[in-house]
C-alpha cells in the first residue's frame, strides 16, 4: 500500500520500513514453497542486509530461512555459517526464541558435511525443545533423525 507501483521485478528499487522487510520475506518463503529457491535466496539476502541492526527477531528468522534454503540447494557450508551465525547472534542478545531451530540447520548441515559434531548439535535442540514445551518441534526433530538413521545417543 505505501509502495503501489510495487513488483517483485522491482523489488531491489524501493526502500522499505522493517514491517516491509517482513513482509519481503514472506514473499521469500512463498517463492521458496513454489520451486523458485534462487528468487528466495535473492530476496531473503536483500532482506538481510536493509533490516534496521536492531530488529534482532527478523535478523534471526531471516538467517534460519537463509540457512534452510542454502540447504535446499545442497549448499551445506553456506548453510552451516548461516546457522552459526544465528547462534551467535542469538547468544549474543540474549533472545532464545528460534535458538533450536538453528540447531537443527546447523546438526543437518554438519550431518550432510559428514562432521561428527552433528549429534552434539542435534542434541541441543531436542533439550531446548523440551525445555520450552515445544513437543512437536522435538517430535518432529526425532522423526528426521530417525528417517535419516542418525542415532543421537552416539556421543
Amino acid at each position: 500500500m505505501t509502495t503501489p507501483s510495487f513488483s517483485l521485478e522491482k523489488y531491489r528499487e524501493f526502500v522499505y520500513s522493517d514491517i516491509e522487510v517482513r513482509i519481503l520475506m514472506n514473499i521469500a518463503l512463498l517463492e521458496n514453497k513454489l520451486g523458485r529457491i534462487d528468487s528466495c535466496q535473492d530476496i531473503l539476502l536483500f532482506s538481510l542486509d536493509h533490516l534496521d541492526e536492531k530488529d534482532i527477531d527478523l535478523r534471526l528468522r531471516i538467517i534460519y530461512n537463509l540457512s534452510y534454503t542454502f540447504h535446499r540447494k545442497g549448499l551445506d557450508k553456506k548453510a552451516l555459517d548461516y546457522a552459526n551465525q544465528g547462534i551467535q547472534l542469538s547468544i549474543k542478545d540474549n533472545n532464545l526464541v528460534i535458538l533450536g531451530l538453528l540447531y537443527c540447520r546447523k546438526g543437518t548441515a554438519e550431518f550432510n558435511l559428514r562432521d561428527d559434531n552433528h549429534i552434539k548439535s542435534l542434541n541441543r535442540p531436542l533439550s531446548l525443545h523440551e525445555l520450552a514445551g515445544q513437543d512437536n518441534l522435538k517430535q518432529t526433530l526425532l522423526e528426521v533423525c530417525a528417517k535419516n538413521k542418525i542415532d543421537l545417543n552416539k556421543a
